[in-house]
């Protein structure tokens, strides 16, 4: 074992082995517990990722929809932030 690794023990029936060792197989990997790192790790990263996501109601995402595709013009307050970035990046 590496330095820096933990050691993660699970118990399979051996028909649960079989399963796994043929997906490994097929995956053309020929170490097993490489696979099954591999394979939990995607499936973290899956999990993680559909748990971030923004959900929005059917309210919620009306309101993000016109503000960020709607006709309506910036109000005096982005209207003075844009002039005062502009003269930043800009100086004359």
């Amino acid at each position: 074992m590496f330095s820096g690794e933990e050691r993660i023990e699970i118990s399979v029936t051996a028909r649960e082995k079989r399963l796994l060792q043929r997906a490994m197989t097929l995956s053309g990997e020929q170490d097993l517990n490489l696979f099954l790192v591999n394979v939990l790790k995607q499936h973290a990263h899956d999990l993680i990722a559909r748990q971030e996501q923004l959900c929005l109601g059917p309210m919620d995402s009306k309101v993000f929809f016109e503000a960020v595709f709607g006709s309506s013009e910036p109000n005096k307050v982005l209207q003075a932030a844009a002039s005062r970035y502009k003269k930043r990046i800009s100086p004359e």
